[in-house]
């Protein structure tokens, strides 16, 4: 169980450098930067596209999140199944497709 919560804190950690490295000119991370506080999820805001949109073309290349309208999107590595390559494709992907919602 102690490796598996210590592979939730790194995923949801290494999620957040990425988020914050990659992506902070489009989104804002209000989830506790704390993990005690947080626990394995981050909810980001995300301004000047369209959301629904955004979740559409995650949804067709394979990535699960969960929306919060009008404007958070909610993201969970989870420990048991996802790695930190997950991780890094997810931001790959979510930052193609911030890129193009943005030039649109």
């Amino acid at each position: 169980m102690d490796a598996i919560l210590e592979k939730q804190y790194l995923l949801t950690g290494y999620l957040e450098y990425l988020l914050t490295a990659r992506c902070s000119g489009a989104l804002k991370i209000v989830t506790p930067s704390d993990p005690e506080r947080r626990g394995s999820m981050l909810c980001v805001e995300v301004s000047n596209c369209d959301l629904g949109r955004v979740h559409e073309q995650l949804k067709r290349k394979g990535v699960v999140s969960d929306l919060r309208k009008p404007n958070v999107m909610r993201l969970a590595p989870v420990p048991l199944y996802n790695t930190f390559t997950d991780v890094f494709r997810f931001v790959e992907i979510l930052q193609e497709i911030l890129k193009d919602s943005l030039e649109n």
